[in-house]
Formats: structure tokens, sequence, C-alpha cells
């Protein structure tokens, strides 16, 4: 890769740059078998700037960071009942209404999101729209996260992990990759499950009943910039979605939970589990790596 000669696989989308494209060993050597690639679509100097296709967020863009809303279902049933309500005029829009003794004079607001769930929208359809996308990107070679955050009560949870009859987006995304990786002759998938509570990092699969804290280290790389770790997380091999889920069941049945006012078994941590593709390409001697998170946070309880 460093010389310009190397050719990416038939499903690498993109040419690696030069300098950029290869990992970096301890030595100082450049590791051909491993292929990266930059978070942002760099710009193709053969073509005139105006006529450089922009990637789009609705395909999987690369480097984008979506906000999308939810709508809970609520115990009123009449429109003007509710303080929340999705913009029938403008897409991707939220309406929020203040009512009741001091709030009256604030009236409503209108506020933009990427994407706007109704209270109807199932789960495939939150899947489909908001996590495919990132799915196929991690397939190709990125890194992407899906991160659900609220108030306890307002449907994280149910809307990552669901249920046995309504399957959250978690197992979907899981079932989507492992069918996609079928096709493939040679890959790999490990699975990781941890937990942010007190400020610090538990590891939710390591061995032995106790409690087991993985340190956090920022890994710097000259071409790839700053990441952060945890080396000594176990990682664990899934050949299959149901070993995956199996993983993190095991790791949703030992975080820390704890009764609110609002949530009789409120999380009180932040959950992150993390998937780790691999596929190999014998033939040219190239490896490409992708990962996604998923971060259950914990629920947020102050309403001002």
């Amino acid at each position: 890769a460093s010389n310009g000669n190397f050719q990416p696989p038939s499903w690498c989308d993109r040419l690696p740059q030069n300098g950029a494209s290869a990992r970096t060993t301890a030595s100082g050597s450049f590791d051909k078998s491993i292929l990266r690639r930059p978070s942002e679509r760099l710009p193709n100097p053969a073509v005139p700037v105006d006529s450089q296709q922009k990637p789009s967020r609705s395909s999987g863009a690369r480097g984008d960071v979506c906000v999308c809303v939810r709508l809970r279902p609520g115990v009123h049933q009449q429109e003007q009942e509710r303080c929340a309500l999705p913009c029938q005029d403008k897409a991707g829009s939220v309406r929020l209404r203040q009512s009741g003794g001091r709030f009256d004079h604030l009236g409503e607001a209108a506020y933009q999101f990427d994407n706007v769930f109704s209270e109807e929208a199932l789960q495939d359809e939150v899947f489909n729209e908001a996590v495919a996308p990132i799915c196929e990107a991690v397939l190709a070679g990125y890194n992407g996260a899906v991160i659900a955050y609220g108030q306890t009560g307002s449907g994280k949870t149910h809307t990552v992990l669901g249920n046995s009859r309504s399957r959250g987006i978690a197992p979907r995304a899981i079932a989507f990759i492992f069918e996609t990786l079928q096709q493939c002759s040679c890959w790999s998938v490990e699975v990781s499950v941890l937990e942010i509570y007190n400020e610090r990092v538990r590891d939710l699969l390591a061995p032995g009943p106790g409690v087991c804290h993985v340190d956090v280290h920022e890994v710097r790389n000259e071409n790839q910039g700053a990441s952060f770790r945890c080396p000594d997380a176990t990682r664990r091999q899934a050949t299959s979605p149901e070993e995956a889920l199996a993983a993190l069941t095991e790791g949703m049945k030992r975080r820390e939970t704890a009764r609110t006012d609002m949530n009789h078994n409120s999380s009180r941590s932040h959950l992150i589990f993390t998937l780790a593709t691999c596929q190999r390409d014998a033939e040219i001697g190239a490896t490409l790596r992708g990962r996604l998170h998923f971060a259950d946070l914990a629920g947020s309880e102050r309403l001002k």
C-alpha cells in the first residue's frame, strides 16, 4: 500500500490513500495486509470538485452524525393533550407544546432532526431507516455507533434490545451482519460487552462471579488520529447471531440496575455492546475490518 501498487479487493469501494491506507507496526514498517479507510470521503484530484458526487445520508454516508427521535406512545389519546407531535407540514420535525401552570406562556416550538419516528413506528422501520445504513458501512470497513439517549422509561432499551415479540435494532443489526458475512468465504466476528458505572469501565463478559474493571487507553496513530480502546476487555468469538445475542444477554444480566421513582428496574449505567467484523481475501492477502458499537445510555432523570 505504501508504494502505490497495491490493488484493493473487489469488495472495497475506495482506493487507499498514499501513506494512510496501511497500518503502522511497532517497528515503523507498514502492514500491507490491513486495509484502512478514512472516515471522510476524500476528493478525487482527477475530477472537478463541482462534478464529484457527494455522499447522501440515506445511503450510509461516512463521517456523518445523524440524530433521530422516536416518540413513545403516551397515555393521552387526544392530539390536543399530547406534548410532542411530529410536524405534518415539515418532515423530520417535532412540535413540542408546554402546557399546565407556569409553562403556559412558553407555547409551542418546533425542532428539526434527521429523522422522526411517530408513535406508530415499528421496530423494523426504525432499523431500516436509521441503523441499516450504518451496518452497511461497517461491512464496508468503517466504524459506526448507535447511541440511545433519553429519560428513564422513554423506551431506550426497548428500541435497542426489544423483546421476544418485537426485536430491537441490536438483534436486527446482528442478524443483518451475519447474513451478509455468510456470503463471504472467510470472515470472523468478535463481541464484547462493557459497562460504564460510577465513571469506571466494567467487563461484563469477564469470567468469574466478581466485578472486573478494565482501563481505557488512548491509542494514537500517525495516519489515523486518536482512538480509545480497552485491550484487556473480554472479546468473545461468535459464529452465529445466536452466539452474539447470548453474549449480549449474559452482559445484560450483570448490568447495574436500581429502583427509581420512574422505573423500578432502571439501568444506572451505560451499556456498550461492540461487534467487530473481519473479512479476509486470501488471494490478495487483504483484511477488511469494521466495528459497530451499540450504546444504551443510563436514563436521564432531571426533567428540567
